[in-house]
């Protein structure tokens, strides 16, 4: 490569889509510990649909996602690239088949599913020493050569030609260790939608049913009745006394948020195209 590489780097929370819902989710999973019966990957395939029904992700994702799929096979763009400061190795759990059930990992995987090919090249998540499991680590500004160096990538060709897209422009400092341009920096509205409880339990029953449909007449019978007991049991306390906290906050809550359409994806597919085509960048 003897050019400045062509990036698009994603951030996932609040950018991609507000993933409350999933982290409670993770939760629930990880007090249950029935995700050790589960395979995980075919499970995202389900839950993907559920996330764009119910617009988990931000309205307009999937095909801003598949436009960047045409743009990669039409070698106008070199790589794309997941960078958060969600953290993928505190306390890390894992399905029956070792994968790891972590935020970013799970969301690679349905961004793939929603571009319908594999997409990612690169998952940059919160460094393990750090040393910070806090809500400070949101704000952390996000290195390029990082970037760079995971991909073997030389810093000196600079970042000219790469698209970052985060919801919070102090992660993008105007003056980057590798010529990072201001303009490279695509600053999205910040994307939430109210916890709707009703979906969450949903996602809960759910995968109760996957894993008693997997567990039915297996050796692990004894075990998987124990902890699906305790599932049930946990889902079922969530859906008498959560529910009386959380349902009339949530009419609530969807009356003063609005249209989440609102704040789509969509429009940001002309600037990939301005930045990939050679044609002068325009603030969007």
């Amino acid at each position: 490569m003897s050019q400045a590489p062509r990036i698009v780097i994603l951030d996932n929370d609040q950018t991609t889509g507000d993933y409350t819902i999933f982290f409670k989710w993770l939760y629930w999973l990880e007090s249950t510990q029935v995700q050790k019966y589960i395979d995980i990957v075919p499970i995202l395939t389900v839950f993907t649909k559920i996330f764009e029904e119910n617009q988990i992700f931000r309205p307009g994702l999937k095909p801003f996602l598949q436009r960047l799929a045409e743009l990669k096979r039409e070698k106008k763009i070199d790589y794309i690239v997941i960078y958060t400061n969600q953290s993928e190795t505190h306390n890390p759990i894992y399905d029956k088949n070792g994968a790891p059930i972590t935020i970013p990992f799970l969301l690679q995987i349905m961004y793939n599913c929603l571009a319908e090919e594999s997409i990612i090249d690169l998952r940059l998540t919160r460094p393990a020493d750090d040393g910070s499991h806090s809500g400070k680590a949101r704000g952390q500004t996000k290195s390029f050569s990082r970037v760079f160096d995971a991909l073997r990538i030389p810093t000196h060709l600079g970042a000219s030609k790469t698209l970052f897209f985060d919801d919070l422009i102090e992660h993008c400092p105007e003056t980057d260790d590798i010529g990072f341009s201001e303009h490279g920096h695509v600053r999205v509205a910040d994307y939430r939608v109210p916890f709707d409880p009703y979906l969450f339990l949903r996602l809960c029953r759910l995968t109760i049913s996957i894993v008693e449909k997997n567990c039915r007449g297996t050796y692990k019978r004894s075990a998987a009745a124990r902890d699906l007991h305790l599932a049930r049991a946990l889902t079922e306390i969530m859906e008498t006394q959560l529910f009386e906290q959380l349902c009339e906050p949530y009419r609530k809550c969807v009356q003063i948020f609005g249209d989440p359409k609102s704040h789509g994806f969509s429009k940001y597919i002309e600037r990939v195209e301005k930045t990939f085509n050679d044609i002068e960048l325009i603030e969007v």
